[in-house]
């Protein structure tokens, strides 16, 4: 795939620091750098409960697909992608501000052809 890999997790803390310590001592290097995403996080930010209760049963039922919650690591896995593929789709389809590209071309003009329009 191409990009850079982005480590996303519920909880994030709790995952990564296990994570990156193992690809540390077994790998040399970990894919992630320091970066995390953290599923709860985004569930605080999206559903505007506070922090401490945005917890998975109080999340939307339609975030979550039907699969069974193991404690197996690839099962948690993929329930925890499901969960956030999810949410991102909702995110996507909601109203909030979407970044645009930028007004300005690099040689600071207003269009692509290098000219400032009248």
């Amino acid at each position: 795939m191409p990009g850079k890999p982005v480590f996303v997790a519920y909880p994030a803390g709790f995952d990564f620091t296990f994570l990156f310590w193992y690809m540390m001592r077994f790998a040399g290097r970990c894919p992630f750098s320091w970066s995390a995403l953290d599923i709860k996080t985004l569930a605080f930010a999206m559903t505007g409960l506070p922090y401490r209760k945005a917890i998975k049963p109080r999340l939307p039922k339609h975030w979550f697909d039907e699969l069974s919650h193991t404690h197996v690591a690839l099962d948690d896995a993929i329930e925890q992608s499901a969960l956030f593929c999810n949410m991102l789709a909702d995110l996507r389809a909601s109203p909030f501000p979407k970044p645009s590209a930028p007004d300005e071309t690099a040689d600071g003009n207003s269009n692509g052809e290098g000219k400032t329009p009248p």
